[in-house]
């Protein structure tokens, strides 16, 4: 995401409502590095409770690699600061599983990836294969972090 240091001020800041509803930030530890990092990601909610988050990335981005296996992060969500559970979903399958309750929660999301959606709900599943070859999907649990 271009301008990072912009959207993390204000996702920090009392006018974070301007982009919150979509864009969070994620605070974790490198799992080589030691290091601490933010980086802003857009989410959607990927449960009617709002307990689950969801995140795509592309499979050449870095940061996701670091949730592999389940590791403790904190988000900055809707100006609030929660700990929460990460875990890639990175195989194909698994990718392709996420992909899919994404746009069967959200169709309209399809239209970012170019991907058709049928009348009942159910993206192009060619078009849906070939992305589970270049994404991934990042699932965060703000509850329930052992079942995430």
């Amino acid at each position: 995401m271009r301008n990072n240091t912009f959207i993390k001020a204000v996702l920090k800041s009392p006018l974070h409502s301007m982009f919150s509803s979509s864009i969070m930030l994620i605070t974790y530890t490198g799992v080589c590095s030691g290091r601490e990092y933010t980086v802003p990601v857009n989410y959607i909610v990927g449960d009617y409770a709002g307990q689950t988050l969801l995140v795509t990335s592309r499979r050449e981005r870095v940061w996701w690699r670091n949730f592999r296996s389940a590791r403790p992060v904190s988000l900055h969500l809707r100006g609030v600061v929660r700990p929460a559970q990460a875990v890639t979903l990175g195989s194909e399958a698994s990718t392709r599983v996420g992909l899919e309750e994404i746009f069967r929660l959200y169709p309209r999301y399809a239209r970012f990836f170019k991907l058709s959606v049928n009348r009942n709900g159910e993206p192009d599943p060619k078009r849906l294969a070939e992305m589970s070859t270049k994404m991934v999907v990042v699932r965060f649990c703000l509850t329930d972090p052992e079942n995430c």
